[in-house]
């Protein structure tokens, strides 16, 4: 259900939730991205340079904000610690780091 309309006026916090919105939606279809047949001559590494372009793309939208400098640098950290599905690894869902298994006998 969309927000209640208010008479709010727009002021520099609602741009930065839109700007962040906008770093994170994409961030979050790089998968969709990779595959666009158009980028498939540059998708080596496993698309590493799509993802390095998409960056510095994003960073450049970024800095036409005043204060949203940082937001792709913190929207990159929030999806680097997440799988290429976009959901959190089984490490993070158990509480952090590796799972050492116990010898027996």
């Amino acid at each position: 259900m969309p927000p209640k309309p208010s008479s709010e006026s727009w002021n520099d916090d609602h741009t930065l939730l839109v700007v962040r919105h906008v770093v994170a939606s994409a961030l979050a279809a790089r998968p969709a991205l990779y595959a666009q047949p158009g980028l498939s001559g540059v998708s080596n590494n496993g698309g590493d340079r799509i993802n390095k372009k998409l960056q510095q793309v994003l960073g450049q939208l970024t800095k036409q904000f005043p204060g949203a400098e940082a937001v792709i640098k913190e929207e990159v950290a929030k999806h680097s610690s997440r799988g290429k599905t976009g959901t959190k690894r089984k490490s993070e869902e158990q509480g952090g780091g590796a799972v050492k298994k116990e010898r027996s006998g």
